[in-house]
């Protein structure tokens, strides 16, 4: 690992703390990684569980640990061991501490991303530990329930309390991470001082304080939650073991009537008092260690659904024209707009090799989008508007108040999920008409996988995606989905249900090369066969898809439905040699599978230069 470029790994022990644990994760996760952030939690509070779910994308280690003060210690040190051989430094943080560098002349606290990592980078290594030698402790406000909002702190102060390791001569830790020991060449009597400061949410509102206080010292087994006041003051009053500041605050609210009065008093007037929100002021933004955006290509002009998406704070909107679109149109719309011009200048070799008049323009929204660093795309089209809260998307709880499960569906071959969400007639365009799945409706089990979710597909009313067949033969009238609205479900390996480019989260930067269109097959059969393509990829990756209740209303721009069945007929025809050649070919890689296609038939060997051009820019960009 190069001295140029350090790694920390962060083991962070928390439970239930909704207003603080995910701007802990945005932060630390925003400058030393997400994938180094290892969460030791048991949280019951609903909030909390429902935040790691909608975070699964950015591959934060979220470690479900029973962390009792029997258990905590033993977890923390085998969560450091296990990961210690992969990374420079290794440290262990509570939720309530924020990591930043000291400049003691100017007294001056930067949380800049750069200056952090250079710090580190430039640390001397001598096999001794380090201290974190700085501290400021936040002053409360009295109706603010998210500490982050706080503004004034106590003027920083040298207090070398909190420890962190050379990850190569670490032995073990303690439960405060004030103490530790290092194996040769370092030496366990010493340590490194260093200019990182632990700015340091300690004294939040007085409500918080008392409950935090009290879930600690119940969770730990200090006191028990049955025992009567003057069990808990005595036992309290001399207890000096771990968390011993949580029993010493509770103990003071069992016994001051004026617990809260007085907490206030404290700090109102404190002398050392200095103004610091640059924290706030982080989270202020328009989360912008998360860039989001909205992919869409069109030949229309801007549409109700497309100027809805121009409002939403956080996510910016990427149009795609092509010949018929009148660019002008978009001129004072807030988006970006590339159209034909753009297109060849930004992606020029890409540019002769995708057709005029084709859907699959589409991808210049995708290259510009992976170019510009985005981490999360939202594929849509311009009929249809989402109609959650778009940030929202991955909740377990949706904006009317449902609870959402994930089950796991492992039925080998086709399956036809629309069966989950409705008892009529109705399938994903994608499988066969003749298919026998698009009559059953799939077995579902508890989700046991380990996978990560990198795409998420949600259903759309009003008109769902369905093939022509569908629409000439059975139903032609809005449709809405009205069953199982609270479960959501994730295929397993191999388990295929089509998936579409019409309300679909891609969350994955590692997997955006998935997102290519084949050029060489019709209009109704490039999103389907690109989206088979991807789900074995996924699987590859030992990641996968879910699906979810509808979630967007499409008002479908006008189709001829003859045309569309006609451009259909080629993917009726293929679909199950598609997935045959995908389930003999399951460690092939996106260039060796179109190979495969296009020798049986299914796309042009013309397809593999389009996609040769694709993989060089992809390569490039990511």
């Amino acid at each position: 690992m190069s001295n140029s470029e350090r790694t920390l790994k962060i083991v962070l022990m928390t439970k239930n703390e909704k207003y603080l644990i995910k701007h802990w994760i945005e932060y630390h996760g925003y400058i030393f990684g997400y994938e180094n952030l290892y969460i030791l939690d048991d949280s019951d509070d609903i909030d909390v569980l429902n935040y790691y779910k909608s975070i699964q994308h950015l591959r934060v280690n979220i470690i479900r640990e029973n962390n009792n003060l029997n258990t905590v210690i033993n977890n923390i040190n085998k969560t450091f061991n296990e990961n210690k051989n992969s990374c420079d430094f290794i440290i262990k943080m509570d939720t309530d501490e924020f990591m930043g560098i000291y400049d003691k002349n100017t007294n001056d606290i930067s949380i800049d991303k750069e200056t952090i990592r250079n710090y580190f980078n430039n640390l001397i290594i001598n096999g001794n530990k380090y201290k974190c030698s700085y501290t400021t402790n936040s002053l409360p406000m009295k109706d603010e329930i998210y500490p982050i909002n706080y503004c004034d702190f106590i003027t920083p102060w040298f207090t070398p309390f909190k420890t962190f390791f050379y990850s190569k001569t670490f032995e073990s830790i303690d439960l405060c991470s004030h103490f530790g020991t290092v194996i040769s060449p370092g030496d366990s009597s010493t340590h490194n001082d260093t200019d990182i400061i632990i700015i340091h949410y300690h004294n939040q509102s007085a409500k918080q304080v008392i409950d935090n206080n009290k879930r600690a010292v119940y969770s730990h087994n200090i006191v028990k939650e049955t025992d009567d006041v003057e069990t808990k003051i005595k036992t309290l009053s001399t207890y000096r073991g771990p968390s011993v500041h949580k029993a010493e605050g509770y103990h003071a609210f069992l016994t001051d009537p004026n617990y809260e009065e007085n907490y206030y008093n404290i700090f109102i007037n404190h002398e050392n008092k200095m103004h610091f929100d640059k924290l706030k002021n982080f989270f202020s933004k328009s989360d912008e260690s998360i860039k989001k955006c909205i992919v869409i290509t069109t030949i229309n002009k801007p549409s109700s659904q497309v100027l809805h998406y121009t409002t939403i704070k956080g996510w910016d909107l990427i149009i795609v024209g092509d010949s018929k679109t009148d660019d002008s149109s978009y001129d004072n719309v807030g988006c970006v707009y590339l159209g034909l011009s753009q297109q060849k200048e930004l992606f020029p070799t890409f540019y002769e090799k995708i057709p005029i008049k084709s859907y699959t323009r589409k991808m210049f929204g995708y290259l510009y989008a992976i170019k510009n660093g985005y981490d999360i795309i939202y594929d849509t089209d311009d009929d249809n508007k989402y109609i959650e809260k778009l940030d929202n998307f991955n909740n377990m709880t949706t904006d009317s108040g449902i609870i959402k499960s994930e089950k796991l569906c492992s039925t080998p071959g086709f399956v036809n999920l629309y069966k989950i969400y409705s008892e009529s007639n109705i399938w994903p365009r994608g499988i066969p008409p003749s298919h026998f799945s698009i009559h059953n409706e799939p077995v579902l089990n508890n989700n046991n996988t380990n996978m990560n979710i990198a795409i998420i597909q949600g259903l759309v009313d009003n008109d769902p995606d369905v093939d022509a067949h569908y629409r000439l033969a059975i139903n032609n009238n809005p449709f809405c989905f009205d069953k199982n609205k609270d479960i959501d479900v994730i295929l397993d390996k191999y388990s295929v249900c089509p998936f579409n480019s019409q309300n679909t989260f891609w969350l994955d930067k590692s997997l955006f090369y998935t997102m290519y269109f084949p050029t060489t097959v019709t209009f109704r059969y490039t999103d389907i066969l690109r989206g088979f393509v991807a789900l074995y990829q996924l699987w590859k990756n030992d990641k996968t898809i879910k699906f979810t209740f509808s979630s967007a209303v499409q008002d479908r721009n006008e189709h001829d439905l003859i045309k569309d069945y006609e451009s259909e007929v080629p993917m009726y025809k293929t679909a199950e040699k598609v997935i045959e050649l995908l389930n003999d070919n399951k460690n092939a890689t996106l260039y060796e599978i179109y190979e495969i296609f296009s020798k049986n038939g299914i796309v042009d060997v013309s397809e593999l230069d389009t996609l040769k051009e694709w993989n060089r820019l992809i390569g490039g960009l990511i």
